[in-house]
């Protein structure tokens, strides 16, 4: 099975305004992602419960919201 290359880490700070626009996010403390997911340009709002530390969520961000979000330690991959 081939895993993605992911060419770029940033930390993310959750904001319900700005554009985090990933491939997928690392969570380094667990807890409940809030993230507005990609569609076509524009988000659709999701949380996804109980995230692991340590947990890789391959899924196209547009979005980390700050409201509902409760993990920390974030990266964003591309």
């Amino acid at each position: 099975m081939a895993y993605p290359e992911y060419t770029i880490a940033t930390a993310v700070t959750p904001s319900d305004t700005a554009e985090n626009i990933f491939k997928a996010l690392y969570i380094g403390t667990g807890g409940n992602v809030s993230i507005d997911h990609w569609q076509g340009g524009s988000g659709a709002n999701v949380i996804l419960y109980n995230c692991q530390s340590g947990d890789l969520l391959p899924i196209k961000t547009y979005r980390v919201n700050a409201t509902g979000t409760t993990a920390t330690s974030i990266v964003g991959l591309s």
